[in-house]
């Protein structure tokens, strides 16, 4: 799929299907102007039947014959405030596009919805929206129909659209990662995918550590995740050179625990399929990588991901357990289900140590308190440095992918005190969200900025299916990073 800009005067006579949204009357008449007149006859006789108003919900598909164009959606799109408002006319909006079967799509939008993080937005809903994942489905393919999306404006969007070609790759990428099922998206394929992107993108660089390497780095809680599974888990390093050897990377890190089973602390059977999606945080930062190249981001990125399996076997570690991080620091293992951040805290060492990055942003599916605390909409940040976070909050709210922010205190750190040593890996119900992050503030060095994103509730979706968030919120991120 292609997002590109065409002058208001451009010839259409290549799109099969003008959409149009409008937030008053006027401007319904003035987008629709270049429809034939048979099309506008038929246009102000539904309006005149009341059939077709400026009013909140209106979304209408209809067939034209002789004319240039052979579908028409027409969607009211009021200037609105709320995240909800918004996007609701955008959802009709790409929703249409799906059900219509359209190919080459002219949009015309009123000029409160060609601002930055709306058009942003409509994007990458009507990309979401043509996204399927039928890989692994025998017989004949449905490939998208959608190849062509024109927005008709005599506005420079050249800056949005080049971010919303990256969002479509990354956020593809990110969706087919979370979407293998884990017999195969397991760590070694991980590693092939890394590489893969190195030789798509020649200012991209990537290497792996093993299971030797680690060892000898001191990584003792990623090696302790992993060693009850057959296959061995893996240390991913993706490199991002946009800009000048001199500027110091913004460090991605992404949890990538490819199929979690709870290990001896194992998790009920039912929904345990939904595992395989604890891998989103590495997704999430593949995807990242990938939209960061394909935009051209004038910045520097290196990405880390630990990526292992969490199995029950007669070599993993067990509850009571003290692993030694790489960091030195020792951790009792009180659940072995609350392995993710056991495998973050030695990738947080290992970047601080080997890139002294600007500032860390980390990601993962952490806690199931998170989705308890903030459902499915906002995701969770926290961190120990303000104008980061307030950074990434205001990106959500310019793309439309909000996150929230919770407190890292020393009263919820005390909740992780260990009777054997440093710290343990969990504390307790309360703010168990909270305590995963406090846990993760003991591995950051001489107060880097760092910032930690739970999206276990943003980044699965109610179908079982990758939703692609945060994505967006990140790559704003690094955009407006790169603008600096």
């Amino acid at each position: 799929m292609r997002f590109q800009v065409l002058a208001l005067d451009s010839s259409t006579n290549e799109m099969d299907t003008l959409v149009v949204g409008y937030d008053s009357m006027e401007s319904l008449g003035e987008a629709c102007s270049r429809l034939s007149d048979h099309s506008q006859k038929l246009l102000q006789t539904l309006i005149e039947r009341g059939e077709i108003k400026a009013e909140k919900g209106q979304c209408h598909s209809l067939h034209l014959v002789d004319d240039e164009f052979s579908k028409l959606i027409l969607v009211f799109m009021p200037k609105a405030e709320t995240r909800a408002a918004v996007l609701g006319p955008i959802d009709a909006m790409s929703g249409a596009l799906k059900s219509f079967g359209s190919v080459n799509a002219a949009i015309s939008l009123p000029a409160h919805a060609l601002v930055h993080g709306q058009l942003l937005a409509l994007c990458n809903t009507i990309a979401d929206r043509q996204y399927q994942f039928d890989h692994y489905r025998s017989g004949d393919k449905t490939p998208s129909k959608l190849t062509d999306v024109s927005f008709l404006s005599d506005d420079d969007l050249s800056a949005t659209l080049s971010l919303a070609d990256g969002l479509l790759a990354g956020g593809t990428l990110t969706k087919n990662l979370g979407n293998t099922p884990p017999n195969v998206c397991t760590p070694s394929y991980l590693v092939e995918q890394a590489h893969a992107l190195a030789d798509k993108h020649a200012n991209v660089h990537s290497h792996a550590l093993d299971v030797e390497q680690m060892s000898a780095l001191g990584m003792g809680c990623l090696l302790g995740v992993g060693q009850g599974s057959r296959t061995p888990p893996a240390l991913i390093v993706m490199q991002y050179q946009g800009a000048g050897s001199d500027t110091a990377p913004i460090a991605l890190v992404g949890k990538g625990v490819t199929f979690d089973t709870g290990g001896i602390s194992i998790k009920p059977s039912a929904n345990m399929e939904m595992m395989t999606y604890d891998m989103l945080g590495a997704a999430t930062v593949f995807g990242a990588i990938e939209a960061a190249a394909t935009a051209k981001l004038a910045l520097n990125i290196v990405a880390v991901v630990p990526s292992a399996e969490n199995m029950p076997d007669g070599n993993a570690i067990k509850p009571g357990d003290v692993l030694t991080s790489m960091s030195g620091k020792t951790v009792e293992v009180l659940n072995t289900d609350a392995e993710g951040r056991l495998i973050l805290c030695d990738a947080l060492t290992y970047v601080q140590r080997e890139f002294n990055p600007s500032q860390i942003i980390d990601m993962a599916t952490l806690t199931g308190a998170c989705i308890t605390a903030l459902g499915h909409i906002n995701t969770a940040v926290m961190g120990n440095h303000q104008p980061l976070i307030d950074d990434i909050i205001e990106a959500g709210l310019t793309a439309y992918d909000p996150a929230w922010q919770l407190p890292l205190s020393e009263e919820y750190d005390e909740q992780l005190k260990s009777k054997l040593a440093d710290v343990a890996n969990i504390g307790g119900a309360p703010a168990g969200t909270i305590t995963a992050g406090c846990f993760l503030q003991r591995f950051i060095e001489n107060d880097t900025p760092w910032a930690h994103l739970d999206i276990a509730g943003t980044a699965m979706g109610g179908q079982k299916l990758a939703t692609g968030r945060p994505l967006r919120l990140v790559l704003q991120v690094l955009a407006n990073a790169a603008q600096q």
